[in-house]
C-alpha cells in the first residue's frame, strides 16, 4: 500500500543521494519495536544498503564483535578499550543518548 511506496520511495532517493557513503551502522541494545520494525521495512531496501545496517537488541555483543575487536570496544559495551564514551547529560529525554568521540 501506501506505506511500502513511500519507504520505496525514501530508499531509492537515500541510495541516490548517499550510494556508498555508509560502510555500515551499528544500533544496539535495540528495543523490541525498533528490531521489529526493522524486519518489516528492510525487506524493501536495496540489499546493498540492507546489508550495512545492523539493528540488535539486547544480545548485540556477539555481532558487534564481529566487525569490531573486542580491544576497540569500550567497557560500557563490553570490550576492553580504557576509553570511555562520551555520553550525552542532561538533555530531557536522552539521559544516555551515545553523541560519540571520548570524555
Amino acid at each position: 500500500g501506501t506505506l511500502k511506496k513511500l519507504g520505496t520511495r525514501l530508499s531509492i532517493s537515500d541510495e541516490s543521494v548517499y550510494p556508498e557513503g555508509l560502510r555500515h551502522m551499528f544500533v544496539i541494545n535495540a528495543p523490541r519495536v525498533v528490531t521489529m520494525g526493522w524486519k518489516m521495512i528492510s525487506p524493501w531496501l536495496d540489499p546493498r544498503v540492507r546489508e550495512k545496517i545492523h539493528i540488535w537488541g539486547p544480545d548485540f555483543l556477539p555481532h558487534l564483535r564481529g566487525y569490531i575487536a573486542p580491544e576497540q570496544l569500550p567497557a560500557e559495551l563490553g570490550g576492553t578499550s580504557p576509553h570511555p564514551i562520551a555520553w550525552l547529560r542532561g538533555v530531557p529525554g536522552q539521559d544516555d543518548a551515545l553523541v560519540g568521540g571520548r570524555r
